[in-house]
């Protein structure tokens, strides 16, 4: 079974970026973020959320462990 969320426009949507804020607002709940924070997206146009894999980032070992 999957779960999906269905966006579209309407005759009356006006705004032609309302499709991208409301996929940004659904990713953002999906992630974690609260309703409020996700609607902040929706209000500031130059705020996205953006990730990035655990992996990508470059474990210290020996001196700069020590100098972290």
């Amino acid at each position: 079974r999957t779960r999906a969320v269905e966006l579209k426009t309407s005759p009356h949507t006006v705004d032609p970026g309302a499709l991208h804020k409301a996929s940004e607002f659904v990713r953002a709940y999906l992630l974690g973020f609260a309703v409020a924070d996700a609607v902040a997206l929706l209000r500031l146009g130059d705020l996205y959320v953006d990730g990035f894999e655990i992996t990508d980032v470059k474990t210290l070992k020996g001196d700069h462990l020590s100098r972290a």
